[in-house]
């Protein structure tokens, strides 16, 4: 059967194809997404840091670049400028990651005081972003190496301190004190009563604060710097040691014989944490960037690396012998030890390993660097010396002869001027 199609059913059959047609050809386009662009640059990291001249900051310079909305914008492309001080700032350009971050690392200039970096994001079309980073240089300077004065001071000298303000104090063991001392005029002072059998003593970074460890009334003390008053006592669940303050002044951190470095929260004064040690917790030093602390264990023979932020042991070292005072070199590559067994050993930070040792001619207790970071001062009470070491030549370049018991060394705020604890019942400053 031949089936017949009408006029109009030939007509209508397109329709639907041609109103669909017609439709897309008249239907708007949408606008294409605005292209993102950097809109903000912020310092993340490494600003306001404080270091000698001609050597890498410990924190690196990190910004962060974000799109108008706030998202993470990688591939922009940061500039480093130094723009004061005549340092230099590796890479001196780099692309955000994926986070949006850029990073670089600046060695400060030969100028002394602030030293300034820019970090610059060009824009097409668009106004510059910057972001500038501040640091300081310190004078260069140390002691020439002579015993200028040597000061009598009763009741077994012990530890010694000098804030960057200038100030310093003398613990004296079998006196409830510490004793004032000016570095300036190479003089004592008066006394400032505190607990018993005070071994160490720690300023906070302003100066207005000091920190004692009351050894045998198992305290901090809290003592007023502008008053001369021990103002409040911490007890601390053990008899403490060593004590040190953060860099930033929030926390103080005290080593005692329960094992433990107990933390304190300077604000209110209380104990907020403890972290657990092998035996004898003594000396502790901070890592440059602020976020590890090193405590030296004088029976386990071991040195404990902690982080601060999570007051656990990240690493621990195993140097043997009886290690005591350390300090870390300004880049924080390296660990210095005084070792009782007779040598200053030095430890590398970032292989974990022993890099060398320096003999020493008797057991080395305390240890202080010299501002420059050139030279390291051991005392060796045995023998009654300081031996100064040549820091990157690694050999004993001088030997002080102080007699009696030397103990705790510090360095004046100038770096001029060494103060030396002496048991024996004397003060040495040297020059």
């Amino acid at each position: 059967m031949i089936r017949r199609w009408s006029r109009r059913a030939r007509r209508v059959q397109p329709i639907p194809v041609l109103v669909l047609a017609a439709a897309a050809c008249g239907s708007p386009s949408a606008p294409p997404p605005p292209r993102p662009y950097a809109a903000s640059l912020t310092i993340v990291a490494g600003n306001g840091q404080t270091l000698i001249p001609g050597v890498p900051l410990p924190e690196a310079l990190v910004v962060a670049v974000a799109d108008s909305a706030g998202a993470p914008f990688p591939g922009a492309k940061v500039r480093f400028v130094v723009t004061s001080g005549g340092g230099s700032v590796s890479p001196e350009s780099v692309l955000t990651g994926f986070d949006g971050r850029a990073q670089a690392v600046w060695t400060l200039g030969a100028a002394v005081g602030p030293q300034l970096v820019e970090a610059q994001v060009s824009r097409e079309g668009r106004a510059t972003l910057s972001a500038q980073f501040q640091a300081v240089a310190l004078q260069v300077s140390r002691p020439s190496g002579t015993i200028a004065a040597t000061r009598t001071l009763g009741f077994r000298p012990y530890g010694v301190a000098v804030s960057a303000q200038g100030s310093a104090y003398v613990t004296q063991l079998d006196s409830a004190a510490l004793t004032s001392a000016n570095p300036n005029t190479l003089s004592l002072a008066g006394a400032v009563g505190v607990g018993n059998v005070p071994t160490d003593v720690a300023f906070d970074p302003a100066g207005t604060t000091a920190y004692v460890t009351n050894q045998l009334d198992g305290t901090l003390g809290v003592v007023n710097v502008g008053s001369g008053v021990q103002v409040a006592t911490v007890p601390l669940g053990g008899n403490p040691f060593d004590v040190i303050v953060s860099p930033n002044g929030a926390r103080v951190y005290a080593s005692t014989n329960a094992n433990q470095v107990v933390v304190v929260n300077a604000a209110t004064r209380t104990v907020i944490g403890n972290v657990a040690t092998a035996a004898g917790p003594q000396r502790l030093a901070f890592h440059p960037n602020g976020t590890l602390l090193y405590v030296a264990t004088i029976l386990g023979g071991v040195v404990h690396e902690i982080s601060v932020a999570s007051l656990l042991v990240t690493r621990t070292f195993t140097v043997g012998g009886t290690p005591q005072g350390m300090a870390v070199s300004p880049d924080g590559a390296e660990l210095y030890i005084a070792n009782e067994a007779g040598r200053l050993d030095i430890w590398s930070l970032g292989s974990n390993t022993l890099l060398s040792s320096v003999p020493l001619p008797a057991g080395g207790f305390g240890l202080a660097m010299t501002k420059d970071a050139t030279q390291l001062y051991v005392s060796l009470p045995g023998l009654g010396r300081v031996a100064v070491v040549d820091r990157p030549g690694r050999t004993i370049v001088n030997q002080l002869f102080t007699g009696g018991g030397p103990r705790r060394i510090a360095f004046s705020a100038d770096g001029l001027t060494a103060l030396i604890a002496n048991e024996a019942g004397w003060v040495n400053f040297v020059r």
